[in-house]
């Protein structure tokens, strides 16, 4: 099959994508599972198909397209999306999560790196100028110390959560989630504003109170959380090595600083 022929294909299956999904989310009441990476969307999203929920949309980000440079579907997505949330004037849900920033930043750094068993393969968002650096960095056999200088060195997200809501929540839908105090011990919230319900949920809460709150949220008879197929072990066929860099990394005082000082940390965790 020549190139111009795989590229055309490439092409038109885009463009159904694009227009099914119009139609889709032109008559639909979308719910989005929007949240930052490694803070249990995916778990989420298949458990709520899984229960028959229609209308869901995951994604880490409406504002930003690094993700999406090689993806145009998913940037105009996203588009649609925002779209259709400006023009009901029906409620549209939100569901999010938070999770403490340095485990978040490890897990995150892990699953994007995706080696092989042979920690020589990676896979990346091809254009992200960080990772590609740290692709030429991987070699077989590297050492704990080695990946550590390897994480602060390139991983780009170190303070991702430290504008993450002003970026996605409060620029796309005039909510700023400061503004409502975090019951911490509780573990959710839920903020209505204008036609938006946003539901706020911290990753370390566990699964029953979870469950609880979502069934609530969007009023289903029957909820559970089903975990997703990408556990630790099995994500990771290199698991010893990440616990190990879970436990022995060493943190400079004012990277800690930087994310347990910040009004994402102390809203959300420190009392």
């Amino acid at each position: 099959m020549s190139i111009f022929i795989k590229k055309s294909k490439l092409f038109l299956r885009e463009k159904f994508k694009i227009y099914y999904d119009y139609l889709v989310i032109k008559n639909s009441q979308p719910l989005l599972i929007l949240q930052m990476a490694k803070t249990g969307s995916e778990s989420l999203f298949f458990s709520l198909k899984n229960v028959g929920y229609k209308g869901v949309y995951r994604l880490h980000t409406l504002t930003q397209n690094y993700d999406y440079y090689n993806y145009p579907y998913l940037a105009k997505k996203n588009k649609l999306l925002l779209q259709r949330i400006q023009e009901i004037k029906t409620p549209v849900k939100i569901i999010t999560s938070v999770r403490e920033p340095v485990q978040r930043n490890i897990s995150d750094f892990f699953q994007l790196i995706k080696l092989n068993d042979e920690f020589q393969t990676l896979r990346m968002p091809p254009l992200l100028k960080s990772y590609n650096e740290l692709a030429e960095q991987l070699k077989p056999n590297l050492t704990l110390s080695e990946l550590q200088n390897l994480f602060f060195q390139y991983y780009p997200d170190h303070f991702l959560c430290l504008n993450w809501f002003q970026e996605e929540i409060e620029k796309n839908f005039n909510i700023d989630v400061y503004d409502f105090p975090f019951p911490k011990e509780k573990g959710f919230l839920v903020i209505k504003k204008d036609n938006i319900e946003l539901l706020i949920l911290k990753l370390e809460l566990n699964n029953n109170e979870k469950e609880k709150a979502i069934k609530e949220f969007l009023n289903l008879p029957y909820f559970q959380i089903i975990p997703s197929n990408i556990t630790e072990k099995q994500q990771f066929s290199y698991s010893n090595l990440y616990q190990d860099f879970k436990q022995n990394i060493s943190f400079p005082t004012e990277y800690l600083d930087k994310l347990y000082k910040s009004q994402y940390t102390n809203h959300f965790y420190i009392d």
